[in-house]
């Protein structure tokens, strides 16, 4: 079999909004088929992830009974939809990559297909050998980053950070790396599904931050940025990324292990002042050809090749598959009562309840740190003046409540001055204080409030603003 054309199955729970395993698939398949494979993706919940694959002509399919063709491995992220692969070409050999800890559908499968467990860092390797899985079969292959979406910065950061990006799964540390940035006049927007703000193309907005604060996935993207990158969400702080801790920090993934202090204000502010454009710099030319996907597919195409190899010759028999199945079916299928799995029902109900507090949090920080200050808020009502390409304008000196924002304006010597904030349907857009040929261009919610009360925007899909049946806002924050 020719290595450099196999037909490869990925497989993931869904592949709707972008999220760190559909990212990893999108880039997985995208690279296998720049070096000449056939990658098609399975998921039975599809959405813009799937749409992205599309787009790179790679197949997408909701149901695997719609392959025709048998793959020559599978490459599956999660229980179920291998397990379904697998029953669907049971004469196949297959991987599975395990991307977090204490998630039934991260559990080791143990098929006779199945032939090799891939652990992305130190504490996935020891859940699977928790698990039962033995430790010959595991591979350790660390996450990795395409490179083509993220560009090495040509512009050096400043001395002294300007602009801040939030990039977060969660919220309740929001409110005080927000204080924090306030405290040391740095801008900050915030971007992630713990903001409300989720993108395909994430790595448009980090060029343009000189301070990201991240974990996982994120944290690398950020770095391959160029970014400083501190290393903290709502579970703990990390730290500012360095050359020091580079080492540590990716045998755990950027994740949970190493965010081991408390997130306060105090906290946030001392990773803050450790701040350097130079060894930022250097962090990310050192761990970009570390981090590079193309590394990670080479690991990748030889785990496929052995697999491939052994499987041929020694295959699994029909009778070792059906004693096998028994007890995952057994694990895995739907029972009386209901129409799910009962972890299922417990997960949901957790996962809201987290969610719930952690928005709480959110909240009561936010209004322990504006007692004494008020919300305003504006809703701007059409028609919304086209610029060009994505952009739109709009004047704020003729409302006499924002009439006051013109002494708070951004402009060519305080870039970064504006408390206003844009939002759409409710929901906050950005970045802000974006540069307006950005806005032109790329949109996607950027926006500037710029000398002499002008609110130049774009909507969060680039539509136009006054045919879009979506509302607009704007709100910020004065002394009572």
């Amino acid at each position: 079999m020719n290595r450099r054309s196999l037909r490869v199955l990925l497989t993931n729970h869904q592949l709707g909004e972008p999220g760190g395993t559909e990212v990893n698939v999108r880039d997985w398949a995208v690279g296998l088929a720049r070096r000449g494979h056939r990658p098609v993706a399975y998921a039975p919940v599809l959405g813009r992830t799937a749409d992205a694959l599309r787009e790179h002509a790679i197949p997408v399919v909701d149901d695997p009974a719609k392959l025709t063709e048998p793959p020559d491995i599978i490459h599956g992220s999660h229980t179920p939809t291998i397990i379904e692969s697998i029953v669907r070409f049971p004469d196949v050999p297959a991987l599975q990559l395990c991307q977090s800890t204490g998630y039934p559908m991260s559990e080791p499968l143990f098929l006779p297909q199945v032939r090799r467990f891939v652990a992305v860092d130190e504490n996935t390797r020891d859940y699977l050998i928790d698990n039962g899985a033995a430790p010959a079969r595991i591979a350790l292959i660390h996450n990795a980053v395409d490179l083509r979406r993220i560009v090495a910065r040509t512009r050096p950061l400043p001395q002294r950070p300007a602009r801040a990006l939030i990039f977060t799964k969660n919220e309740s540390h929001i409110p005080l790396v927000e204080e924090a940035c306030r405290s040391a006049g740095i801008g900050v927007t915030t971007l992630g599904r713990g903001a409300g703000r989720v993108v395909v193309d994430p790595e448009r907005e980090l060029a343009e931050y000189d301070l990201v604060f991240a974990t996982a996935r994120s944290a690398l993207e950020a770095i391959a940025a160029g970014a400083a990158t501190i290393v903290m969400d709502a579970r703990g702080m990390a730290g500012m990324a360095t050359r020091e801790n580079a080492a540590h920090f990716r045998r755990h993934n950027y994740g949970a292990c190493v965010l081991n202090d408390e997130v306060t204000v105090d906290s946030v502010s001392a990773a803050i002042a450790r701040y350097d454009a130079a060894e930022a710099a250097a962090l990310s030319a050192a761990l970009r050809p570390v981090i590079d996907i193309e590394r990670q597919l080479d690991s990748f195409e030889a785990l496929y090749a052995d697999l491939i190899a052994e499987f041929r010759a020694a295959p699994s028999g029909k009778g070792e598959f059906a004693a096998a199945l028994g007890p995952v079916l057994h694990r895995w299928l739907p029972r009386f009562p209901g129409t799910d799995w009962p972890w299922q029902f417990e997960r949901t109900e957790l996962l809201a309840r987290i969610s719930e507090l952690d928005a709480t949090l959110a909240r009561e920080r936010r209004q322990a740190m504006l007692r004494g200050v008020r919300a305003l808020s504006l809703p701007l009502d059409p028609p919304f003046i086209h610029r060009e390409g994505a952009a739109w304008q709009i004047s704020l000196a003729f409302d006499p409540l924002s009439v006051a924002l013109q002494a708070l304006c951004d402009d060519a010597e305080h870039p970064q001055r504006s408390p206003l904030r844009l939002l759409e349907d409710g929901k906050p857009l950005g970045p802000a204080h974006a540069l307006h040929h950005s806005i032109a261009r790329d949109g996607g919610g950027r926006y500037s409030h710029w000398a002499g009360n002008t609110l130049l925007f774009s909507a969060s899909d680039n539509s136009d603003p006054n045919a879009n049946g979506r509302s607009y806002s704007i709100e910020w924050t004065v002394l009572a």
